[in-house]
């Protein structure tokens, strides 16, 4: 397999290990935990303000409606924002981090694919669908990328070899390390161009997909 294939794995994983994956937020997983805190809260609010009252002389009923107000916003709001608005927060920061920490990932992702020497395909590997290719396989294959992206990867291939291509494929992908094998495939004009095909499984997006690198060999077979 190419040497280049080992490093497409390692920025990537390099960069999974410095990302920062956003902590779970207890408090919603359990809404009811929430819910009986402020339960106590406002019974503890109202047993302290009735034991207030009681050590007071009378106050008019407007005093202590402001009173009991006060003191429920004094000891209620501490509850929210601990225990819901500072978690919310947070999870909040940390998403955006790992949005932009993603975002970051995938830009040098298509840098290093745009420049791979080889054609390149990402293939879906439960569907078999091409999601992406660079230019080099528009070049290999005389397609358009839009031409070339939602096809087959059997499709790639002589007619009366796609089915043995489909089966070699659901082998192929299920490898954890694909060995190189050389085939041919056929281009837009109808001519067939010789290749040597490697494999580098990958996961993005939670989707098992695999990266093959076809390396022209035509002119190396006329030879």
């Amino acid at each position: 397999m190419p040497e280049y294939s080992n490093q497409l794995d390692r920025p990537a994983a390099a960069k999974e290990g410095r990302m920062k994956v956003p902590k779970r937020l207890t408090i919603y997983e359990s809404p009811i935990r929430l819910f009986l805190l402020i339960v106590a809260t406002l019974f503890v609010t109202h047993t302290v303000t009735m034991v207030l009252f009681a050590s007071l002389p009378q106050l008019p009923m407007w005093i202590e409606s402001l009173i009991g107000s006060i003191m429920l916003v004094i000891l209620l709001f501490p509850v929210l924002y601990f225990f819901s608005l500072r978690p919310l927060l947070l999870h909040i920061a940390e998403r955006e981090q790992a949005e932009e920490a993603m975002r970051e990932s995938e830009s040098k992702y298509r840098h290093l694919f745009e420049h791979l020497s080889d054609a390149a395909f990402l293939v879906d590997v439960e569907t078999g669908r091409i999601l992406d290719t660079n230019s080099q396989g528009e070049r290999l294959l005389g397609r358009a990328r839009g031409e070339i992206m939602g096809l087959n990867q059997s499709k790639l291939y002589l007619p009366d070899r796609a089915e043995e291509q489909r089966k070699r494929f659901a082998t192929y992908a299920g490898q954890e390390r694909p060995a190189d094998y050389d085939t041919e495939i056929v281009r837009k004009d109808g001519t067939v161009a010789r290749v040597r095909i490697s494999g580098v499984p990958t996961i993005l997006h939670g989707r098992k997909l695999i990266l093959e690198l076809f390396r022209d060999m035509t002119g190396q077979a006329q030879q």
